[in-house]
């Protein structure tokens, strides 16, 4: 069942404000475990929905993770989505400057595919941007995509944020980004979603 049809459902139900910190603190404890096993520290990205937003809960949340998990809180990345953004733009930048001020990291997802104004991109305090997977498909075939791709790059690390290529399942995709400087590049080339047990032997393979 994949989020777009669970996550509005929850929503509905009252709940996913519990749902959501579960799955948060969960994916903090495997990160910890991963670290205490002596890998070398990865930053976990987790999704927030709209619902999770309202209030001060998530930061309540937040700053228990390191008592509760054990994970230093500083390998914490919060990621939204632009529509959630700018449902109630004010108060969810409140806070997400908050969340900074906690020493969490932010990443906008699936940009372009929602309001994409570049002049929010300097009110709110982003770490990482995330090109949306349906510019990435189309980049080796339609110019015009191979061109906002880079425009994005390039705008993104003049503001001091690190950019992230979704949905790249090919070497040519691969090839383009790399020669356009995306920073990190995530998809099917790499890897399909793993449960705990197959990620953890990647990371032995690939430390080996």
């Amino acid at each position: 069942v994949t989020p777009d049809e669970f996550i509005p459902v929850a929503e509905e139900a009252g709940l996913i404000d519990d749902i959501g910190e579960w799955a948060l603190i969960e994916a903090c404890k495997f990160n910890n475990r991963l670290i205490q096993a002596g890998f070398t520290p990865l930053h976990l990205s987790v999704n927030i929905s709209t619902a999770q937003l309202r209030g001060d809960r998530l930061l309540g949340i937040v700053k228990s993770i390191p008592e509760r998990t054990g994970m230093p809180i500083e390998y914490l990345e919060i990621e939204l989505t632009e529509n959630v953004l700018m449902k109630n733009f004010e108060h969810n930048l409140e806070i997400m400057n908050k969340l900074k001020g906690l020493g969490v990291k932010i990443a906008l997802d699936d940009f372009g595919t929602g309001y994409s104004s570049f002049n929010y991109l300097t009110k709110i305090p982003i770490d990482t941007l995330k090109i949306d997977r349906t510019f990435i498909a189309r980049i080796n075939d339609n110019e015009k995509d191979a061109y906002i791709a880079d425009t994005i790059i390039n705008l993104a690390h003049k503001l001091g944020i690190k950019v992230i290529a979704e949905g790249v399942e090919n070497t040519n995709q691969l090839t383009l980004l790399q020669e356009q400087t995306c920073d990190i590049l995530q998809g099917y080339f790499f890897s399909r979603a793993l449960n705990e047990e197959e990620f953890v032997a990647m990371l032995k393979e690939n430390q080996a």
